[in-house]
């Protein structure tokens, strides 16, 4: 995509949507000949496609896609864990401890999946964050729990939601109506403070019984009597 700087190389349709396709990571396996994988090796070691330049792209086809409907935007994290490769990969500060109660070392994925609302149609992802943690894992009883509460909405983890609303916010601007959807772990006071508006909402699931002030009961209980 010469417009977006990005590689026109005639593998990327295949590198970047055969992964979740064939839920392979391995560049040989998701490779239909040993010239597709040469291709596909040759784009990741390009340094004109970069993260950004490839999560920016797929963004601009995504806004252009859902122009004038109404859409839902999915996030939720994943976990990338490549212990398996640790003798192989760089500890270059790009990767870090995961969530894995042992060897966990990888990565984490915020993806937003655009589907329509109506017929659930697929436009694409309108934003991706990408992050990791220390190589050190952090320990508890050294951690401050109370410092960490009164920190910044950015300097914790629970800013990549945030940061992912606001991008997709501003990247689906031309759409009709955007409802994001998230877990339990969106609900984030800084979002609901600054994200909605008259075409932009806020969902967030839970499974589990909090107390409704205004109903006097819990708040599953109260939405089912709606």
């Amino acid at each position: 995509d010469p417009a977006n700087n990005i590689p026109n190389i005639p593998s990327f349709t295949s590198c970047v949507l055969l992964f979740p396709l064939q839920r392979s990571h391995s560049i040989r396996q998701l490779s239909e000949n040993s010239s597709a994988q040469k291709g596909n090796y040759r784009l990741l070691q390009n340094d004109r496609a970069s993260e950004r330049s490839i999560i920016s792209s797929l963004g601009k086809r995504c806004g252009a896609a859902v122009r004038g409907k109404v859409v839902l935007s999915i996030q939720d994290t994943s976990e990338i864990n490549l212990y398996s490769h640790k003798n192989r990969i760089k500890k270059d500060g790009t990767i870090g401890m995961t969530n894995a109660t042992k060897n966990g070392l990888g990565f984490f994925i915020h993806p937003f999946l655009v589907v329509d609302a109506s017929s659930c149609y697929p436009y694409g992802y309108c934003a991706v964050q990408l992050w990791n943690r220390s190589l050190e894992k952090e320990q508890k009883e050294i951690r401050d729990k109370h410092k960490y509460k009164k920190a910044p909405i950015e300097e914790k983890e629970s800013y990549e939601w945030l940061a992912s609303s606001k991008a997709a916010k501003e990247v689906l601007k031309e759409a009709e109506m955007v409802i994001i959807v998230q877990d339990r772990e969106g609900d984030i006071y800084e979002q609901f403070a600054t994200i909605p508006d008259e075409r932009t909402h806020l969902l967030y699931g839970q499974n589990q019984t909090e107390h409704c002030p205004k109903a006097g009961s819990c708040s599953l209980n109260y939405l089912c009597a709606m």
